[in-house]
């Protein structure tokens, strides 16, 4: 067999607290059905913010890179409460900081991955964008597919919280 599906199988048992037994149904073919079955208990405490502040994601400093809306990071920032300024762009885009200002942006999160921003990080965007809330973020949970999305979930809590959406 497919040592990714078995695995799969283990993290959906894992997710759901119950023996899940295989069927027909799941084959290597169709492993996303399992996916989006985890997707929705996994996320399922997780309630839809109605006004969904306008958000940017930076990956990377020099240049500044952000997410488009056909990326993994961007779903997770949509299920996690945030809206991607960058949604109608397409995979990891090259943006200035002048795109940026001129954006409304109300939340910028720097990523710990690929590029490690750091609090020190936070100070120079915070002058350059003061009416911002500016958020380091663990990479891992929007970006690592697998059992980090265990771990999703409840980061997404905390982090909603620190953002003052919850």
């Amino acid at each position: 067999g497919n040592p990714d599906y078995f695995r799969a199988v283990i993290f959906k048992r894992e997710i759901t607290g119950f023996t899940f037994y295989l069927t027909h149904r799941y084959s290597c073919r169709n492993i996303h059905l399992i996916f989006r079955e985890i997707s929705n208990i996994a996320f399922s405490d997780l309630k839809n913010i109605s006004d969904p502040p306008n958000t940017a994601y930076l990956i990377w400093k020099d240049p500044l890179m952000t997410v488009g809306g056909d990326t993994f990071i961007s779903q997770l920032m949509k299920i996690a409460g945030f809206h991607n300024l960058y949604a109608h762009m397409k995979r990891y885009p090259e943006i200035s900081l002048e795109d940026l200002i001129s954006k409304d942006c109300r939340v910028l999160l720097l990523s710990s991955e690929p590029y490690p921003f750091s609090e020190k990080h936070i100070a120079t965007f915070q002058a350059i964008l003061p009416d911002v809330k500016i958020l380091l973020v663990n990479g891992e949970m929007f970006s690592w597919y697998g059992s980090r999305l265990l771990e999703s979930p409840a980061y997404f809590h905390k982090l909603r919280a620190e953002a003052g959406l919850a």
